[in-house]
């Protein structure tokens, strides 16, 4: 568990710039500015459980620009902000199963599908996705339909997500 802190400025040739382990556990900290030559620019994880923080401003080549979660990644009160994949999918979240609660998603762009968002599952409840911008389908929110797809969106704004 990190809590309380700065994950700036990093970079890595290969797969995430920020943080990478097998499950991420943040609260109250940041992950920005940081690059990956290929996947995950702020984070790589199977798991990631993320409490009031911010992700912003984090590149990855490929695919995840802000957030990589093999299997699940669970957002409360928090920000994923001006996030990008250059190549791929998902500037902010890419996930298997994303949940967020209380959460803005903005800002994120992908040359592929899912600027803001790219799960096979996704729930959101009381979030606001805006001004994300995807290459391809899901400007905001792109859910991968493997015939077990499914997005719950409960109370939520989306806005200004520009076509390309």
């Amino acid at each position: 568990m990190l809590a309380n802190c700065i994950v700036s400025g990093n970079s890595a040739s290969l797969d995430c710039g920020g943080i990478k382990a097998f499950t991420v556990n943040l609260t109250h900290s940041t992950v920005r500015g940081n690059f990956a030559g290929r996947n995950g620019g702020g984070m790589l994880a199977k798991t990631v459980n993320l409490t009031n923080s911010t992700i912003s401003s984090n590149k990855a080549h490929d695919v995840g620009g802000g957030i990589l979660a093999v299997g699940a990644a669970t957002l409360i009160n928090c920000t994923v902000n001006a996030n990008s994949a250059a190549l791929n999918d998902s500037g902010g979240i890419l996930a298997s199963n994303a949940t967020l609660l209380n959460c803005k998603v903005r800002g994120n762009s992908a040359a592929g599908n899912g600027g803001g968002v790219f799960a096979q599952s996704a729930v959101l409840a009381n979030c606001t996705v805006s001004g994300n911008v995807s290459g391809f389908d899901g400007g905001g929110i792109y859910v991968l339909d493997l015939g077990s797809g499914t997005s719950t969106l409960t109370n939520c704004t989306s806005a200004a997500t520009p076509p390309q």
